[in-house]
C-alpha cells in the first residue's frame, strides 16, 4: 500500500522499534473508530549496510 511505504520511507533512518510504533500509531489512525476483529502483527527487520569485505578466521 502506498501509505505504508510512504510512512516507511520518511522513517527509514529510526530504529526498529520506533518504525513499528509509527506504523502501530498510522493503522489505528486509518481504521478510526471501526472495530478490530483480528489480530495484528507486525515484525520490522533493519538490515545493515554490507560491509565490502569480511575477514574469516
Amino acid at each position: 500500500d502506498e501509505r505504508l511505504m510512504s510512512t516507511l520511507g520518511k522513517n527509514h533512518a529510526a530504529n526498529a522499534e520506533t518504525i513499528r510504533d509509527i506504523v502501530v500509531s498510522e493503522v489505528k489512525k486509518f481504521a478510526g473508530t471501526a472495530t478490530q476483529h483480528d489480530d495484528q502483527t507486525i515484525v520490522v527487520v533493519k538490515v545493515r549496510a554490507e560491509q565490502s569485505s569480511i575477514s574469516k578466521g
